[in-house]
């Protein structure tokens, strides 16, 4: 750690004790050592520091303590600075937050004009559609396009709705008789929706009655972000998703305050059906939303005491799911997923204790056993879980799933803590900020070798630019504060925040919705790696919480 970093960390402390009320500074702290022990923990993790650790205890390095101390100090002071900034934002506010009824009751338009502002989006999305013209089939591109032109079977391992929908546009080159215009069609689509989704939030934003600097900063967030611009050119699930998830909170901020009594929205048939529809599509749009869905309807029910009648939509949307999922898709022909996409934890923890100690510490048959379901467990990258998965034996776990899940508590229980060390390496990108993912930031390479796509190589300066960019080698992205708002390991600590902000100025609505996001990162946690796709829903909400943050 820098001279410098360690001197700003420390001023934050101080300005913190000096200037700020002991209630926002004991919450600070609270902040600060969640955040210190996580970063203590990533940084030994990540050098390899955690091994054969005693239950008696932990055994810190000076440069780990030292490290925890000042990071402790310095997070906590700037939580408790930031929570006292929003405090005088808010006091600063005259008149009541939500302005839509006042709207509609005296005809008068709203702060932003949304075609003003769409246009303006779509302005500044365009020399990126142009460099990167026709588009991007990067990510799992390649396989959902072999479904969409009959190579293979549909199967619902990645969304179905989002492959059937390219389905459409990449049989469009045979249908107009014009080559790659499928994915010109597909990617000029996918823009105008998301920069409509955009000028939305913007529009939506803009009737909080909030000062005109955060409105600003919040269009200028969106227009101008250029890894906004190149993500939402990608051909993958997660470009709609994202859009979806910001409009689904937008949408619970809507209707939580209507249930909590404190804003002026009411409870019409309108909200519901519109919340219906966005969470059943999020849940389409991404096949491990559906627990998401359950866990937040249980969390309002029971945690926030929301009345059975009130959540119908979040019933019908999780009904509907599986009506969806397990009647209609079957009986249109389209397979299940794979297991294995649900066994990336598992098996990256049996395949650590495979390598812990070389293997001398697990027995012969255990070997064979892991061997048997894993070919590939010599290949094990702790970050990374496609190498051990990609040909696990999913025969041999459909014909005795016991023997499989034996194996796993065996092991579980002589390794705990190897195993706790795999699941937390594997996700250590998404709450550990100092650690990159191992792909790339955002991949634009065309994989699919069944539609090629050809870029023109229009605005090569502009390409260039972008590709930087993608690659996370731009030298802004990596100065201060600005490092933090592309880090993929931020998000979580920006909404854990927020939580502890609306909870301490008792806005119930909006600590339920930030729940959301918290419960959708969890899931990534599960997840085969950690990439920047994965916290692109959650980048697109920060000015939503902000706004929430700045109301009186």
């Amino acid at each position: 750690m820098g001279l410098g970093k360690v001197i700003f960390f420390v001023a934050c402390f101080a300005f913190a004790i000096k200037y700020v009320q002991f209630g926002y500074w004991k919450a600070g702290m609270v902040y600060g050592l969640l955040f210190g022990v996580s970063q203590t923990l990533g940084k030994m993790i990540l050098n390899n520091y955690v091994g054969n650790i005693s239950l008696d205890g932990v055994r810190f390095a000076k440069e780990y303590a030292v490290s925890f101390i000042v990071v402790t100090m310095g997070a906590g002071g700037m939580a408790a600075l930031a929570f006292a900034f929003f405090e005088w934002v808010g006091k600063r506010q005259k008149k009541p937050a939500y302005q839509e009824k006042k709207y509609k009751e005296k005809g008068l338009k709203t702060q932003i004009s949304f075609p003003l502002i769409y246009a303006a989006m779509l302005l500044c999305y365009l020399p990126c559609l142009i460099a990167y013209f026709p588009g991007c089939m990067s990510y799992d591109s390649w396989y959902i396009t072999l479904e969409a032109l009959g190579i293979i079977g549909f199967d619902n391992h990645h969304p179905f709705l989002h492959t059937f929908l390219w389905s459409i546009f990449a049989h469009m080159d045979e249908w107009l008789g014009v080559k790659q215009i499928g994915i010109v069609l597909y990617t000029i689509t996918q823009l105008l929706v998301m920069g409509a989704i955009y000028a939305y939030t913007c529009v939506w934003i803009s009737r909080r009655n909030l000062p005109k600097p955060f409105m600003k900063i919040a269009c200028v967030y969106y227009m101008f972000n250029p890894v906004f611009h190149i993500f939402t050119l990608i051909l993958t699930k997660d470009v709609l998703f994202s859009g979806l998830f910001l409009l689904l909170n937008i949408a619970l901020v809507d209707f939580t305050e209507a249930v909590c009594g404190k804003g002026t929205v009411h409870m019409e048939r309108y909200l519901q059906l519109k919340l219906t529809i966005l969470l059943l599509l999020c849940c389409l749009f991404r096949n491990n939303m559906i627990y998401v869905v359950i866990a937040f309807t249980i969390f309002l029910c029971l945690g926030f005491r929301v009345s059975f009648f009130h959540c119908k939509s979040f019933f019908v949307a999780i009904c509907l799911f599986y009506l969806i999922t397990k009647v209609v898709y079957p009986g249109v022909g389209v397979a299940k997923g794979s297991i294995k996409e649900m066994l990336s934890v598992p098996l990256s923890q049996i395949a650590l204790v495979y390598h812990h100690n070389e293997g001398d510490s697990i027995g012969a048959e255990e070997k064979e056993l892991i061997v048997k379901y894993m070919p590939s467990v010599e290949q094990y990258d702790r970050f990374f879980a496609d190498p051990i998965k990609s040909d696990f034996n999913e025969h041999a776990f459909e014909e005795n799933k016991g023997e499989f899940f034996r194996l796993w508590g065996r092991l579980f229980k002589k390794y705990p803590v190897v195993y706790g060390r795999a699941f937390l390496a594997l996700n250590l990108p998404l709450w550990y900020p100092q650690m990159e993912s191992v792909r790339e930031y955002i991949e634009t390479d065309n994989y699919s070798q069944d539609y090629p796509v050809e870029r023109k190589g229009w605005l090569p300066q502009v390409y260039s630019w972008y590709e930087d960019v993608s690659e996370n080698k731009a030298v802004w992205m990596h100065l201060p504060v600005l490092r933090q708002l592309y880090a993929i390991g931020v998000p979580i600590w920006v909404l854990l925040f927020f939580s502890m902000w609306f909870g301490m100025s008792k806005r119930k609505a909006a600590v339920s919705v930030v729940g959301l996001s918290i419960l959708l990162w969890m899931t990534y946690l599960l997840g085969p790696v950690s990439s920047f796709r994965y916290a692109e829903p959650l980048l697109l909400t920060y000015p939503l919480w902000f706004a929430l943050g700045t109301i009186p």
